[in-house]
């Protein structure tokens, strides 16, 4: 061969995949874009493999190489970059719940009133007054929603305008949630109650628990409640019938919090004992998929966030927080830490903690509300102390 001419080498689809299943997700979402060949060679298994290999996420749809590359880039700063910690004085009392979606924040807290701030500044944009501590709080586009004492509040955002309270039933609330058009409720006398959020009537009495209702989440396939309560129990109902479907009993100690992501079998159970245990929803009983210790106090929070509408592409981070003041962010699939964090300053009790792209959230017993930014290729740790697993 003269000098100076390149030889061409045209490379057969199996030492393709060969090289290809070295790459990160990342590079490969860029070689998708080279040709033909190699996108057809990516996006048959190859970026699903990847992804779960490298990424920490579940990528069904391989075909969106972009998303998933922004993704994985995503994920990589949390498990990699050190945070920049902002921590707010929110609230004269305890922060006891949270609620964030987009770039806002509402809190509510043991000084009776319902803060919405914005995550950028935290300047408070509204603030609502309840006559009693504040358990849960939910918004929407135009609605906020309270669970304060034994009544739930529910405001027109803007103009601050009581649409409706709904109550009647003496008993205090612990917990809620909100599935349009009805309201779910968790009390002290161990009941679940859906109420019409729009004519504030109870429609349904769910009592099967025999101790007060501390959490309480849906599932949209198949389309169930589920409700944890201290009596040691989790149970699925179905909010057609009022029926329960099924029951867990994870440990000897009550439930605390639960989580249970959109279309997904896992449930995820927190108790007062400092145990962490994950279900199969389709089987009950006592025997979990996984099951974990963290810390010797209350598991307060647990946040699994769904990036997408579809659930193409999912984290498999999960974010818990509890009375030891740390934050863990756990392997969904086997419960292994990632990560820990703790703020340097002080480690008061994480109340509620909330899970994002590239930042988290966390709200304390002192009345403190904290960002946790995670800022690409940030190398200082600055006000916290994280630890890698």
């Amino acid at each position: 061969m003269a000098e100076g001419q390149r030889r061409e080498v045209l490379l057969d689809d199996d030492t393709l995949i060969a090289i290809f299943r070295l790459l990160l997700p990342r590079s490969l979402a860029r070689c998708a874009a080279v040709c033909s060949q190699w996108h057809r060679l990516v996006t048959s298994q190859l970026m699903k493999d990847a992804c779960s290999r490298h990424g920490g996420l579940v990528y069904s749809d391989p075909s969106r190489c972009k998303e998933a590359m922004i993704r994985t880039e995503q994920f990589d700063r949390l498990l990699k970059c050190n945070p920049r910690v902002l921590s707010s004085q929110a609230h004269s009392g305890r922060v006891n719940c949270c609620h964030w979606s987009m770039d806002t924040l509402a809190t509510g807290s043991s000084d009776n009133t319902v803060s919405v701030w914005s995550m950028d500044s935290m300047q408070c944009m509204e603030e609502y007054r309840v006559p009693d501590s504040v358990a849960a709080v939910k918004f929407d586009g135009s609605r906020i929603f309270a669970a304060a004492g034994k009544d739930v509040h529910i405001w027109k955002r803007g103009n601050r305008e009581t649409l409706r309270v709904l109550g009647g039933h003496n008993q205090r609330l612990h917990s809620m949630h909100c599935i349009d058009p009805e309201l779910a409720v968790g009390c002290a006398d161990g009941t679940v109650r859906i109420f019409d959020m729009y004519t504030a009537r109870c429609s349904m009495l769910l009592r099967h628990h025999t101790e007060k209702v501390t959490c309480i989440r849906s599932l949209n396939k198949p389309n169930v409640l589920v409700s944890g309560s201290y009596d040691c129990s989790v149970r699925l109902w179905d909010p057609l019938s009022g029926e329960n479907v099924r029951s867990y009993f994870p440990a000897s100690s009550g439930i605390s919090c639960l989580h249970v992501g959109k279309d997904r079998i896992e449930l995820i159970v927190g108790t007062v004992l400092g145990d962490i245990d994950c279900f199969d929803i389709r089987v009950g009983g006592r025997r979990p998929l996984w099951s974990r210790r963290s810390g010797n106090g209350p598991i307060n929070s647990i946040h699994w966030p769904t990036y997408t509408l579809d659930n193409s592409c999912m984290i498999k981070a999960i974010l818990i927080g509890g009375n030891d003041g740390k934050l863990h962010l756990i392997n969904s699939d086997t419960g292994r830490t990632f990560r820990t964090f703790t703020r340097e300053s002080h480690s008061s009790p994480v109340l509620s903690a909330r899970l994002g792209h590239t930042r988290f959230v966390s709200c304390h017993a002192d009345g403190t509300v904290t960002r946790w930014i995670f800022d690409q290729g940030r190398t200082r740790v600055g006000l916290a102390i994280c630890q890698a697993y």
